[in-house]
């Protein structure tokens, strides 16, 4: 759905919804104006499936109608784990949106859904003809992400935790971490006999 065909108030909608997202909560409604001729409008069906792990990761998402759940193969097993159900003025697709990488995980939509989306394309043409406002964006994303980082890294050291409760209940020693985690388990350990 292109921009510009849509009517004064469809794009005064647009921009009421972009302010309330967590991205552009903080941007003015001038730049939220400048916005529009870079982004797109995108209807999904129930059951669509938006993108898949390993698909090209050129646009970032704000969900505006509708629900996606994000998906994660697990290992290389066939099994796959819901991450999470994505309401209305959630934002995703940012990881391989800024690092210009694969998709990191999958997006279906679970019922009828309306999506704007940004591309790398069009960040593009907003580098040529609004720098700062590109640079407002990806300051933004930064945000985001590392607000996201940090609920991870508070998500992570709470099943390290519950990992090690279970261990001492059963009296057992935990499994060994694996080797790209081994110093944070570690570290971990040194914590609680401090504690």
């Amino acid at each position: 759905m292109e921009i510009n065909e849509l009517s004064k108030e469809e794009q005064q909608a647009i921009v009421e919804f972009l302010g309330c997202t967590s991205v552009f909560s903080n941007f003015s409604e001038s730049e939220l104006f400048g916005l529009l001729e870079f982004i797109e409008l995108s209807r999904l069906p129930a059951g669509y499936m938006l993108f898949r792990e390993g698909d090209k990761g050129d646009k970032i998402y704000f969900l505006w109608e509708g629900e996606i759940e994000i998906i994660k193969q697990v290992g290389n097993l066939s099994a796959r784990v819901a991450l999470a159900k994505l309401k209305p003025g959630d934002v995703f697709g940012e990881l391989a949106f800024v690092e210009n990488l694969p998709r990191s995980s999958a997006a279906k939509a679970l019922s009828d859904c309306l999506l704007v989306s940004f591309s790398l394309e069009n960040a593009e043409k907003m580098f040529q003809g609004k720098p700062k406002l590109l640079s407002r964006l990806f300051w933004a994303l930064c945000q985001l992400v590392s607000r996201r980082l940090r609920d991870t890294n508070a998500k992570v050291t709470k099943a390290i935790e519950w990992g090690y409760e279970i261990a001492q209940a059963f009296e057992t020693e935990p499994p060994a971490p694996p080797p790209e985690l081994e110093k944070d388990f570690e570290m971990l350990k040194k914590q609680n006999k401090n504690a």
